[in-house]
This record gives structure tokens, sequence and C-alpha cells, in this order.
């Protein structure tokens, strides 16, 4: 085997990698980050246990568990399956359940409002991810107010459509 096939070979393989890295993240890390947060949950139930006060509860909570998934949710959001999304609400009804927080959250919730304070502050000029968004009409007609100035892309495939910007700009119009 040459040297060519080897790094050949090593490429492949890091190729596959480095693909199963990406499915990981596209749906199947919610799934990962389910278990962890089972296993947080669990660590709360003996807080719970030991006499610590809903407030102390819910903000270990916030601190353990919302912040896990609302990690980059932004990113990965358009990705994430209904199925995926019923588990996620399933885990919150369950905390609810034994009294763990005081409130039912709801994943449909944190990912719009996720994607609007990020696409809102994607949209001024210094942002650094403002080169994503795409370029500006220039109508000199308004017929009504719309909720953002930017061309709309053309979509050709579901992964381009469940992209952030894409999902933000045609969330919005």
């Amino acid at each position: 085997m040459s040297i060519g096939d080897k790094a050949a070979a090593i490429g492949q393989v890091q190729w596959r990698n480095a693909r199963q890295r990406l499915l990981n993240e596209r749906g199947h890390l919610e799934v990962d980050a389910l278990a962890h947060c089972n296993q947080r949950l669990y660590l709360l139930s003996q807080l719970k246990q030991q006499n610590l006060s809903e407030q102390a509860l819910d903000l270990i909570f916030h601190a353990l568990i919302i912040s896990k998934v609302t990690y980059a949710l932004p990113a990965f959001a358009g990705h994430i399956s209904t199925a995926e999304r019923n588990r996620i609400n399933k885990f919150f009804r369950k905390a609810y359940r034994r009294h763990l927080v005081t409130q039912i959250f709801d994943i449909d919730t944190f990912i719009e409002t996720t994607d609007s304070r990020l696409f809102r502050s994607i949209t001024y000029p210094d942002h650094c991810l403002n080169y994503l968004l795409p370029s500006k009409r220039n109508y000199t007609m308004q017929l009504r107010p719309k909720g953002h100035n930017f061309t709309l892309p053309h979509i050709h495939t579901t992964l381009l459509k469940n992209s952030f910007i894409n999902r933000c700009i045609f969330g919005i119009v």
C-alpha cells in the first residue's frame, strides 16, 4: 500500500468519524443529553429529600438542566425530530410532576426565544455573524410592513431549510 493510499484510507476514517459527530449533533445528541439530564433529575430528587426549598430546586434545575438543553439550541433546533421534541417535553413534565420545578417548560418555547434573541442580535451590523445574512431588499414601494428587510433565498433541500438563518428568515416573514 502506497503512502497516498494510506493517506486516503486515513482520510476516509476521519471523514466517517466527523460525519458521525455531525449526525450526533443533529439529533442523537439530544437523546444523549437527555440521559445526562435524567441523571441530574435523580440528583435533584435526592436534594429534595434533604428538604431543599422549591426556589433552590428551581434554581439548580435551571443551572444543571435548562442550560444543558438550551446550549447551542439555535444551531441544531431545526434538526430535532418531533419524536425527540416529545421526549424532551415529557422529561420536563416529569420534572414538574415530581415537584422539582415550579413550572412546566416547553422545548418549542425555548427554540422560539433563543432563535429570536440570536437573530435580533445578528441583525446588528457589527455582530460577528452578520455576514451570514442574505442581502437586504431595495424596494421603493412598501405595500405592508414586514418582519425584516432581507431577500428570501431559494431553498432546495430540507437540510438548508432547517438551518438557523433560513428558519428565522422564513419564520419572521
